[in-house]
């Protein structure tokens, strides 16, 4: 099993303020506390030596490249 990543953390909320400056909106954001998980961690970081190692792959797309795609197909 491999992890495609590029080992870089970030947070829901950043992806949050990314999508909002792309679509240049700025959305009321609400926390509903009922539905946080006190054990839950900030952020994931996936590690990607592995599949590296095995095939020389390295992450060329950034997150606001992938965010793009994502609206963009939204849109069609």
């Amino acid at each position: 099993m491999y992890n495609i990543a590029s080992g870089r953390p970030v947070t829901l909320d950043e992806i949050h303020t990314r999508l909002e400056q792309m679509l240049e909106i700025e959305p009321k954001r609400e926390v509903d506390s009922s539905q946080v998980r006190r054990e839950a961690r900030p952020y994931l970081v996936g590690d990607a030596t592995k599949l590296h190692a095995a095939t020389g792959w390295s992450a060329r797309r950034t997150l606001d490249d992938i965010l793009r795609d994502v609206l963009d197909a939204q849109k069609n």
